[in-house]
């Protein structure tokens, strides 16, 4: 990633889904959220649970308070919450 955010970054995820029984490979293009150069670490995909994506740039890992992701889009199964690492 680059280290200075951008208007208009954007990102191209490919994957392979199954389609009647068959590997198909399917491409998105993302748009890549606003971020800051003390926050570059890694570049993160979520898949969701309604089927979307969500990408963003940090340092924090899954479960950190300061993760970007929270609420429902955090839980790993519906109703299960993702639990939160207080450091």
């Amino acid at each position: 990633m680059p280290s200075v955010w951008k208007p208009g970054m954007k990102a191209t995820i490919s994957m392979h889904i199954l389609k009647n029984g068959k590997p198909i490979r399917v491409e998105k293009i993302v748009s890549v959220p606003r971020y800051n150069s003390s926050d570059v670490g890694r570049f993160v995909v979520h898949f969701l649970h309604d089927g979307s994506l969500k990408v963003f740039v940090t340092k924090y890992s899954l479960g950190h308070r300061k993760y970007p992701l929270s609420g429902k889009e955090a839980e790993l199964e519906p109703g299960v919450p993702l639990e939160i690492i207080w450091e």
